[in-house]
């Protein structure tokens, strides 16, 4: 057999110094299909392509037709889904995939639209309302996100379409003309992290981000198309007659008309489509010319250029390097030699053996060369052969570990599966490893093609979760005539029972689907309380969610169910449910305490436990930060105290009373003083400061609204008045009666409080208890009375006491006289 011939050698074409190919993959599925007719918006990663009748050109069509119809292909021709056009107003502007295989679909009034790869509408927004007036003139679409142009040329983008809040960029300003062209680079390839975007207007181009618009001062344009190169670097743009690229040189094209289509091939050629010409201009201005009889779309990937025809699907690359090495003609290198020995041992030619010593030294080189060009080639005869080349060369290694080989065949049985044309994913091994087979997995599930998906899962060891899960909701989706009970026993029949698959996205379709009674019967088998809870409280099932929630034993997911129940129930059901169960009551107490004191009254109530609720108001009530506040909490709590029948809480609501009556002096006190210092002080405080600060009046009014003693207003009174410095008042007090119901000898501490010895003499003199005076005469300094007091109390022990406190000779020789004719 001619390998190279295969390989597709003879057709190779060589721009400087490497190669590049064109290789038919399929042939094409449908019929009557005029590419030239058509808005046209592939996926990469060898995804599913759109197309919609362009209603700019002029197309037959047929009786009954006139509306739209939007259809999406496989890249072998096979439809897909074919969707009614879902707008009633307005044109397609723009079509574009998202990362995760969504179709998106703008039109000129900023809605925009998404679908999932087999039709299904998943959500619609809009850009804005001023699309509506100004309609939307360039538009791009990326992985991610959209960014529109309008009229006015306001520039908006939305960069998450899972949450699509559309941001304004900044204005452009005074410009010539209008853009002709718009491209952008995408956050995770600039340096900033955030969105570019670039619009050629007249001969210069503009780069617009967050932070404002910048003037690349060009002169080559206008510019018609542009192009990103994939990894960020680097721009191609077709202007009249050429096409110009940073970084690459210009190249003259001498056409006056521009191109239809401007792609990069990798990151080092572009590609460019005029009406049935593709050109491809590889480094240094080299080029090749591809002549076609029919309309064809350029489909970029990250590897090469599909092209997509009325009768094919080709791809356009270069020509991997380990390819080149084996099949180049009149190649020498080790992995060209092992591969011919192999072909010798097969014809049974003893040159076989000359060959693989003549590379013994290089045979791990030339089993990695080998294996190389089998990962890259679409051929299934070629890989065989390549793989059978690799392993012959290994057997003349004594130490040669397999796992490259085991992972590279691994690796082409599962993309030849994929690359069947009734799955139709032609999907490179570059592509592959970039993309990741549990991605590859998860876009077989949402092409309905679960049971491939299974089978790649089973042989890549991935797990089968996400694949199941979508089968079982596109099983909900497709239901028709089967009742609950019978997709319920369907779907459970095919999940695995150890319990590890999680049923609440199932149950959410169900219930988006209106099957409430399957998404019931779902959730019961739902392992996981944090998944159960959240979608009964979206079905309107609070109290089931109440119940599951308790039994999870998680305090959040109880919270959660109770504040929903709360705003969709009437408070009477909402305390009634509550109330059942006594973890949520306890739990729902200890929420109101601290955060609804309204909701621990009306709980309260519910439980007839009012004078628990006051008390916990009134303790809450001290925390607030503010009078009113303070105030409002202490007469809620009156309120609760005054409708219990026990007797302390009665006694409570007194003492709420009295307490807010007394803040209310307090600050009239304070007004009237000027002083803030009586504000949440006790009322006995209240009282003395009065005194403290010459409001006498209010404090015998505040001390007998408290019913306060007679002696403890006397005490009051007495430290006010000391502490004020008022010692006329507090003398004419003390002769109020003649003998003070508390004696003198508080008179006595107080100035004694205050150094005013002189004063505390006046009401020592008056005492009768003379032990006592003596000992405050001692504290005074006033040692003679002191002695004099104590052989009036007939106390020898302190009348020496005092004598030792003695340092004065005159007041020693007196007291030695007193306590020789004492007799004591």
């Amino acid at each position: 057999m001619d390998w190279a011939h295969l390989a597709g050698a003879g057709g190779w074409n060589k721009l400087f110094d490497r190669y590049y190919r064109k290789q038919e993959i399929y042939e094409m599925s449908w019929s009557d299909v005029d590419l030239s007719k058509m808005i046209v918006a592939g996926s990469p990663f060898a995804g599913p392509f759109a197309m919609l009748r362009d209603d700019k050109k002029i197309s037959l069509i047929s009786a009954g037709s006139l509306r739209p119809t939007l259809n999406i292909y496989s890249s072998s021709g096979s439809l897909l889904a074919s969707i009614p056009a879902q707008w009633k107003t307005g044109r397609v502007v723009e079509m574009g995939w998202t990362s995760d295989e969504k179709l998106i679909v703008v039109l000129d009034d900023g809605t925009v639209m998404q679908f999932s790869a087999v039709g299904r509408l998943i959500q619609t927004f809009s850009m804005g309302e001023e699309f509506r007036t100004d309609r939307v003139l360039l538009c791009c679409i990326w992985g991610s996100g959209v960014v529109c142009l309008s009229r006015s040329h306001s520039l908006v983008f939305v960069d998450n379409f899972e949450e699509p809040i559309p941001r304004r960029m900044p204005r452009l300003g005074d410009i010539a003309s209008s853009p002709t062209c718009m491209v952008i680079i995408e956050p995770s390839m600039t340096q900033s992290k955030g969105l570019e975007v670039l619009l050629a207007v007249d001969k210069t181009i503009l780069v617009v981000d967050m932070t404002g618009v910048e003037d690349q001062k060009l002169t080559a344009g206008p510019i018609r198309r542009m192009s990103v190169c994939p990894n960020g670097k680097m721009l191609a743009a077709s202007r009249t007659m050429g096409l110009c690229g940073k970084n690459l040189s210009e190249f003259p094209t001498k056409s006056q008309v521009p191109p239809l289509q401007l792609v990069w091939c990798g990151t080092d050629s572009v590609v460019l489509y005029w009406d049935k010409i593709v050109l491809m201009i590889g480094p240094y201005g080299d080029w090749v010319k591809y002549a076609y009889d029919e309309a064809v779309f350029l489909l970029p990937e990250m590897d090469g250029v599909r092209i997509i025809s009325s009768s094919r699907c080709e791809f356009l690359h270069r020509v991997p390097d380990s390819v080149v090495d084996i099949f180049k003609i009149g190649s020498c290198t080790p992995g060209a030699i092992l591969f011919d020995a192999l072909e010798l041992l097969e014809k049974n030619d003893a040159k076989a053996d000359e060959n693989i010593r003549g590379i013994r030294d290089s045979l791990p080189e030339a089993i990695s060369v080998c294996l190389d060009a089998a990962s890259h080639e679409f051929s299934v005869e070629l890989q065989k052969q390549l793989l059978k080349a690799a392993s012959y060369g290994s057997c003349f290694l004594e130490a040669h570990r397999p796992t490259r080989m085991v992972n590279v065949l691994s690796s082409l049985r599962m993309l030849n599966m994929i690359r069947e044309p009734r799955v139709g994913l032609p999907l490179t091994f570059p592509q592959l490893q970039s993309l990741s087979p549990q991605t590859l997995v998860l876009r077989l599930a949402q092409r309905q093609q679960h049971y491939l998906a299974l089978q790649i899962c089973e042989h890549m060891g991935l797990k089968k979760t996400e694949v199941l899960v979508h089968w079982a909701c596109e099983m909900i989706r497709r239901g028709g005539d089967l009742t609950d009970k019978e997709l319920y026993d369907a779907i459970l029949a095919r999940l695995p029972s150890s319990g590890h698959i999680s049923l609440a996205e199932v149950a959410a379709t169900a219930y988006a689907e209106q099957r409430t009674e399957l998404a019931n019967l779902l959730l019961d088998n739902e392992p996981k309380a944090g998944e159960q809870v959240p979608l009964l409280i979206s079905m309107k099932e609070e109290k089931r969610a109440l119940v599951k929630a308790l039994e999870s034993g998680d305090p959040d997911l109880v919270f959660l169910a109770m504040l929903h129940m709360q705003k969709s129930k009437t408070t009477s059901d909402f305390f009634q449910s509550v109330l059942r169960h006594q973890t949520a009551k306890d739990l729902m107490l200890l929420y109101s305490k601290q955060q609804d004191h309204t909701l621990l009254r009306q709980l309260c109530q519910a439980m007839e436990a009012p004078h628990e609720a006051g008390s916990q108001l009134l303790l809450e009530s001290f925390k607030a930060p503010d009078v009113t506040r303070r105030r409002k909490g202490m007469e809620l709590a009156m309120s609760l105290f005054s409708q219990s029948k026990d007797e302390s809480a009665k006694l409570m609501a007194k003492h709420t009373e009295e307490q807010i009556r007394l803040q209310e002096a307090q600050l009239e006190l304070e007004q009237a003083t000027g002083r803030s210092v009586f504000f949440d002080t006790s009322a006995s405080e209240t009282v003395r400061l009065c005194f403290v600060y010459n409001q006498h009046s209010r404090g015998l009014r505040i001390a007998k609204d408290m019913k306060f003693s007679e002696k403890l207003l006397w005490s009051l009174k007495v430290s006010g008045l000391a502490e004020g410095h008022d010692w006329k008042e507090l003398e004419k007090f003390s002769k109020e009666r003649k003998t003070p119901p508390i004696g003198f000898e508080l008179f006595v501490e107080a100035c004694i409080r205050e150094n005013r010895f002189d004063e505390g003499m006046k009401y020592a003199m008056k005492m009768t208890d003379m032990a006592r005076k003596s000992e405050l005469c001692v504290r005074m300094g006033m040692l003679r009375e002191a002695a004099e007091a104590a052989v009036q109390a007939r106390d020898r022990d302190m009348l020496l006491s005092v004598r030792s406190k003695c340092t004065n000779p005159s007041d020693m020789a007196i007291i030695d006289n007193l306590v020789a004719h004492s007799g004591l």
